[in-house]
């Protein structure tokens, strides 16, 4: 059961009937009823439960949104090489940008930046910080303002 679906389900049961769709009535609703928010989920295991199998169903939608972010964000969606030794090298490295991705999205969402910035802003931010190196010495190009404070609440970044 999922309470979540059974609303949407409802109420888009009801709408059809507001909207005088054929085949909808509120008899039916009232039959149909108990129904709305059970998913049927066929699965060889026999030592999981129902939940633990609706929990591993549920995780498709992380799996998609990875999917996305690789093809999205990371770009990944395209491979161009020419032999297997490089595929495996540009597999790891999109493997790579995909955990650090999820660090700096989990980063935002522990410091309740994730509604103000994504993952994407920040590399963009991130992007425009920059290393010189003065007499031999590696210092810290200046920093805009903006990038500078969301460091500092992020913790990455500290003032000398």
């Amino acid at each position: 059961m999922d309470e979540e679906l059974r609303n949407r389900e409802e109420k888009d049961y009801l709408n059809r009937i507001e909207s005088k769709s054929e085949n909808y009535s509120l008899e039916k609703f009232h039959d149909k009823r108990h129904t709305f928010g059970t998913i049927a989920i066929i699965h060889n295991d026999k030592d999981k439960s129902a939940q633990q199998t609706y929990s591993d169903y549920k995780t498709r939608g992380q799996v998609e949104m990875m999917i996305d972010t690789l093809k999205n964000v990371v770009d990944a969606d395209k491979t161009y090489m020419q032999n297997q030794q490089t595929l495996e090298g540009w597999m790891f490295v999109n493997l790579i940008a995909l955990k650090w991705y999820y660090q700096i999205l989990n980063l935002l969402k522990k410091h309740e930046l994730n509604k103000k910035f994504s993952p994407a802003d920040f590399l963009s931010f991130l992007a425009e910080v920059k290393m010189v190196k003065i007499n031999d010495n590696w210092q810290r190009a200046e920093v805009i303002k903006k990038n500078m404070t969301l460091m500092q609440k992020l913790g990455i970044l500290h003032i000398t």
